[in-house]
């Protein structure tokens, strides 16, 4: 039987690692949170604007979202809810099983609302604190 790590524990332990010993507590934060829920062998796409360390899960595969063809930021928020919800489905096809939050995307929320609604009726939050959110891209997962 295994037992959760008290996040203030797995912030104090990545901390002493060489690859995030540099990085500011909030990235810690939310990498604690993100590892707290998913698993190894899961993908995890982040709304990012283009930010790569807020890619860097514990050596899980993380995705910018929304992205190009070959994964790399699409530089541009997306027009409208639509898109959002085509890109989330395309990710999802691509093997995506988490969509990421961040604090700093949180108004992605607001702006695309039929989005939102999407997020809220079609998957399923399995973290919501002050550093992110973390959804699944299906209530199947």
């Amino acid at each position: 039987m295994s037992t959760a790590i008290p996040t203030e524990d797995l912030i104090g332990y990545l901390s002493k690692i060489p690859l995030f010993s540099r990085a500011d507590k909030s990235v810690l934060k939310h990498l604690a949170g993100i590892t707290a829920v998913t698993s190894y062998g899961n993908d995890e796409a982040v709304i990012s604007k283009g930010d790569d360390e807020l890619l860097n899960l514990g050596g899980r595969q993380a995705w910018h979202f929304p992205q190009h063809e070959d994964g790399t930021y699409a530089g541009h928020h997306l027009a409208d809810s639509a898109e959002c919800i085509a890109e989330l489905a395309r990710l999802r096809a691509k093997g995506a099983d988490f969509l990421v939050i961040p604090s700093t995307a949180t108004w992605w929320l607001d702006h695309y609302e039929a989005f939102a609604r999407y997020l809220t009726d079609h998957c399923r939050v399995v973290l919501r604190n002050a550093d992110c959110a973390v959804v699944t891209t299906s209530r199947h997962l």
